[in-house]
């Protein structure tokens, strides 16, 4: 959390994308979804019945305790007043805000929709759920307002749908843990019979598929959590299924060794034999208090084409007594060393940072060189940076 300006607070949402090889990455930021006040519960729904999962977060604390205002006026107080903290903790700034709606726009992108879908309504809401109250294929919102009515939001949305409901086993009779993934037009969409949502609520025990124009879905795969299954084929869009845990089957799957998407290269296999040696220098004889060793943070790297081939480059800095290495692109996708390693005269400053960029401006890249370590004292020329 960071404060923004005198009076607003933003809480930093996280949206990790799969990239397929067993990483995520957090692109929170690029989808337009990063910051969101005081935000409490969050929901990953489809609102519109695009068959696309919208975002939608309840937001609001009726006492602004980390207003940096009110928190540099209340530590003046408490040196010169006897009041209790509690009543003072009264005086905090109480300013209610809306909640937020992100329509998806393509899977990764979203847009601020609060105002357009008419949540604009500034409150103190935590808790939120939904459900289709009407029955008419949509998804309805109810929210908790704190000192206020609860709020019901009615769906206008016109896509169509697909609802499922469970009939489980006599030790679970509504399915929890219950997945149902649904093929149709080359696309498939999964989802998971869990109750809990947000903050302190819960939905009912379903699952709801948003279709836009589809009509009719290829195959809906019910999995249940004792691994039986039902697999329906040619279902008809806009209507309510019940999964029967008594009318599923178990499935034998056979194991097989799946392909890597990927295969890691070690160095050699490209041709950077490059193995760094770090000096022996111990930093905490001079520094006692430090969280590690800061001149022992490995090699620098820089990439860019040096040489104008259209084939990227690659640069490695050197600890301190070892010379960095430039290392040139083949059209194979291998390196080789360059023949040119003008940096062998600076063995004795420790590479940090490294980065290529034109600094002259005559169309090819430089390379900027920072010094730093702790082996050498402050003023030593060791600790120039090098261009």
């Amino acid at each position: 959390m960071i404060d923004k300006g005198d009076h607003y607070q933003y809480m930093f949402n996280t949206l990790q994308m799969n990239n397929g090889f067993g990483e995520f990455s957090d692109i929170a930021n690029i989808a337009g979804i990063g910051k969101t006040d005081w935000s409490w519960g969050g929901l990953l729904v489809d609102l519109d019945n695009d068959g696309l999962k919208d975002i939608m977060i309840s937001n609001g604390i009726k006492k602004d305790i980390r207003n940096n205002d009110f928190l540099n006026g209340l530590q003046a107080k408490l040196k010169t007043d006897s009041q209790e903290f509690y009543e003072m903790a009264k005086l905090a700034p109480s300013n209610p805000l809306p909640n937020y709606v992100f329509k998806n726009k393509n899977g990764y992108e979203y847009e601020n929709v609060t105002k357009k879908w008419s949540f604009d309504t500034p409150t103190f809401s935590h808790g939120i759920s939904y459900a289709d109250l009407d029955n008419d294929g949509d998804l309805d919102i109810v929210i908790n307002n704190m000192e206020s009515k609860a709020a019901i939001y009615k769906n206008k949305a016109n896509g169509n749908f697909l609802k499922i409901k469970f009939k489980g086993s006599d030790k679970n009779k509504f399915g929890v843990g219950t997945k149902v993934k649904i093929y149709y037009d080359n696309k498939s969409q999964i989802a998971e019979n869990t109750v809990t949502r947000g903050y302190f609520s819960s939905i009912e025990p379903k699952v709801f598929f948003g279709l836009g124009k589809i009509k009719t879905i290829d195959k809906v795969e019910i999995t249940w959590s004792d691994g039986k299954q039902n697999s329906l084929t040619n279902v008809s869009a806009n209507q309510e299924l019940v999964a029967r845990h008594s009318a599923a089957s178990k499935i034998q799957k056979t194991q097989s060794q799946p392909k890597p998407f990927l295969r890691l290269l070690n160095a050699a296999e490209l041709g950077i034999n490059y193995k760094h040696k770090e000096n022996t220098f111990n930093e905490y004889k001079k520094e006692t208090l430090l969280p590690h060793n800061l001149s022992q943070n490995g090699p620098f790297t820089a990439v860019a084409d040096v040489n104008g081939d259209d084939l990227e480059d690659v640069f490695i800095g050197g600890a301190l007594g070892q010379e960095g290495v430039l290392y040139l692109q083949t059209k194979e996708g291998t390196f080789q060393k360059s023949n040119s390693q003008p940096w062998r005269k600076d063995k004795d400053s420790e590479d940090l940072e490294v980065l290529f960029f034109d600094a002259d401006g005559d169309t090819d890249m430089d390379l900027y060189i920072t010094s730093g370590g702790s082996e050498y004292l402050q003023g030593n020329k060791m600790l120039k940076d090098r261009l």
